[in-house]
């Protein structure tokens, strides 16, 4: 969904996934580069060198929370990057609220600020920015997946909450973004 946007706006972008039916999803739907890509491959350094140091940007969004070694995972990111170049993660917030949709999702975890900026720093990345957004989306989260024990966010749902985004996203700026179903960081190598 992402991607779409950049394509949208011409940027030069490489598309990956680390599942082969996803990739030939990426390639039918978009006419750009897709890799399949294994942050966490045992022969990372080979298998994908490359593509090492030639990324201005690296995107995991909604990536690091399904892999067990994050901090390897973070590590090839940096790997992919040219000097100077940003990765920008975006995961989970509050490992407090871990529900059936994370057990369904497969995630490992939840992250806040510190744990996912000392995820970055430790990687040698210089952090840039970092914040939460989404607040609305805790209550959501909470009533569907903790208290009526939901597998997949309903329909219904999804819907009213894809309607009141501009609202939330005043609610994100009166909060400060200092809450948030989701944390998003950027590191500079």
């Amino acid at each position: 969904n992402i991607s779409e946007f950049f394509i949208n706006n011409k940027y030069d972008i490489v598309l990956s996934d680390v599942r082969d039916n996803y990739c030939d999803i990426l390639s039918q739907k978009f006419n750009n580069s897709v890799v399949l890509l294994d942050l966490v491959d045992d022969d990372f350094d080979t298998r994908y060198k490359d593509i090492l140091g030639t990324c201005d940007t690296v995107f995991a969004l909604n990536v690091v929370e399904h892999i067990k070694d994050d901090g390897l995972a973070i590590r090839n990111c940096k790997k992919l990057l040219r000097t100077d170049g940003n990765l920008v993660i975006l995961v989970p917030s509050y490992q407090l609220l871990y529900n059936r949709f994370d057990e369904e999702l497969e995630h490992y975890r939840r992250y806040n600020r510190t744990g996912l900026n000392a995820l970055i720093t430790n990687s040698d990345l210089k952090l840039i920015h970092s914040q939460y957004f989404n607040f609305a989306g805790i209550f959501g989260w909470i009533l569907s997946g903790s208290i009526l024990k939901k597998k997949t966010i309903p329909a219904g749902q999804m819907r009213l909450y894809n309607y009141l985004v501009p609202i939330f996203k005043i609610v994100d700026k009166i909060m400060f973004n200092r809450m948030g179903l989701s944390v998003i960081s950027v590191g500079k190598k």
